[in-house]
């Protein structure tokens, strides 16, 4: 990113610079989110400004996409009132707030703005622009692959019946997908199980029959997060969700979506019903966090549910404007919808400006999800002493050697955190026997090591 311009150093490696070989390396490529990486540095000279100000003319830029794709996708069924709440609640999400103002975020802001040009050209029968866009999108954000799928469905299901697009929409959208494929398959795997990662995220640790009951609960985490905002964990506060064979609020409200989404498909397909078309919507840019066919996705993060959350607004909005048809009832949801969004554009923006740096980002993070091991794990790397270091890392070792039973997550309360260090030790202990405890300290200073973090393994040697 630093160095000349090379179209191998930017399309033949992985992101963040790896190496297709590096065992080290993630499992992801993006190219053409580097690619804007290597402009935004050799413009502003490495400025942290110019990343922030090429996010923020994205992001409106995703603005105004999603609104120019509602009007051709709604048609006259919402009108511009109800457009113009739908993009306003999904700006002020504050469940994204580390999409824009995190250069991280990047990735879901290119991949949801070519994503909804290639589906406006969709319903607008332009096929070239429709691959191309698909083609960018891919090559932005692994996520926006489903959309590959979703347009040549959108092209069948809305707009003129004009046979001969239809097709070259088909074809545009195979093309992009095996291409990108065969490219990648042969180069980085779809998946891997190194222990790495299931601090990243336990799911991937699990059988496929466990994983199962992980579908409903992260599905209403989701959703109860991005309509309260509160609470959030930033980086990735879905690796906390450890599923559960037993009813849960979560899952419960997770199975209703899940139901009622069914519900709309099966009423709704054979009608070409607008709200079945979004749930198809939403199902396209949900799959791939969704657990449904992924092994526990390694990383989830909630900017990853960024484009997911237009569809989820647009689900909410499309019953809500058939129901009230009365000019006062609308106006009652329309205030109720303008304080929504300033409540949460007010905790979008606490978020963002309590997130100043690494340090920060991941201190605030313990505090909402205590039990995050990945969370844990990046606090102790940005933690200053030994002490400080080793104690989250036990709380991470804790959490490691409980799964797949959960912990609750007022076992290591946030108030803790306000506490010296050697209190939240001393505290730590007494929530174990004498053998726990020695077993914990273990795989602490084992973790630590594996971690690079000699100075936390030494500490842990100093405990009681």
């Amino acid at each position: 990113m630093t160095g000349p311009l090379s179209a191998s150093a930017i399309f033949l490696r992985r992101f963040w610079g790896h190496a297709f070989g590096d065992p080290d390396g993630p499992m992801t490529w993006r190219p053409f989110t580097t690619l804007t990486y290597w402009i935004d540095w050799h413009v502003g000279g490495g400025r942290p400004f110019v990343f922030h100000l090429t996010n923020l003319l994205l992001f409106f830029a995703v603005l105004w996409m999603a609104a120019r794709f509602l009007r051709a996708f709604a048609g006259d069924e919402l009108g511009p009132g109800a457009r113009a709440l739908i993009v306003a609640a999904f700006a002020a999400l504050a469940i994204h707030a580390d999409v824009v103002p995190s250069a991280t975020g990047r990735g879901e802001l290119l991949a949801a703005l070519f994503a909804l040009v290639a589906l406006d050209a969709t319903l607008a029968r332009r096929p070239v622009v429709v691959g191309i866009a698909l083609a960018a999108a891919a090559l932005s954000k692994e996520s926006a692959l489903p959309m590959t799928v979703l347009a040549p469905l959108l092209a069948w299901m809305r707009g003129p019946r004009d046979r001969r697009a239809m097709g070259a929409i088909l074809a545009a959208s195979a093309l992009v997908l095996l291409a990108y494929a065969s490219f990648r398959v042969g180069r980085i795997p779809f998946g891997h199980g190194e222990e790495q990662h299931f601090f990243d995220n336990p799911l991937y640790a699990l059988p496929a029959t466990t994983r199962a009951f992980a579908v409903p609960q992260v599905l209403g985490h989701y959703v109860a997060h991005a309509g309260s905002g509160i609470e959030l964990c930033p980086d990735y506060s879905d690796a906390s969700i450890v599923p559960v064979a037993r009813p849960t609020l979560p899952g419960a409200l997770g199975a209703a979506v899940i139901a009622a989404c069914a519900l709309a498909l099966a009423w709704g397909m054979r009608r070409r019903d607008l709200l079945a078309h979004a749930v198809l919507g939403f199902g396209a840019s949900y799959v791939v966090v969704s657990h449904v066919f992924f092994p526990g996705i390694q990383l989830v993060a909630d900017r990853l549910l960024f484009l997911p959350s237009f569809w989820l607004i647009a689900l909410v909005a499309i019953p809500l404007s058939r129901a009230l048809r009365a000019p006062r009832a609308r106006d009652v949801v329309a205030a109720a919808v303008a304080v929504f969004v300033l409540a949460q554009s007010a905790l979008a923006a606490n978020a963002a400006l309590a997130w100043r740096d690494d340090a920060s980002l991941f201190r605030r993070g313990v505090r909402a999800c205590p039990t995050n091991m990945r969370l844990r794990v990046e606090r102790a790397r940005t933690a200053e002493g030994g002490d400080e270091r080793a104690y989250n890392l036990a709380i991470a070792a804790a959490v490691f050697v409980t799964f797949p039973a959960p912990i609750p997550e007022d076992r290591f309360p946030a108030a803790w955190e306000e506490r010296p260090v050697r209190d939240r030790i001393a505290a730590l202990e007494a929530l174990h026997t004498p053998s726990a405890w020695y077993l914990l300290k273990a795989r602490t200073a084992q973790l630590a090591l594996g971690q690079e973090m000699p100075d936390a393994a030494a500490a842990v040697r100093t405990w009681p």
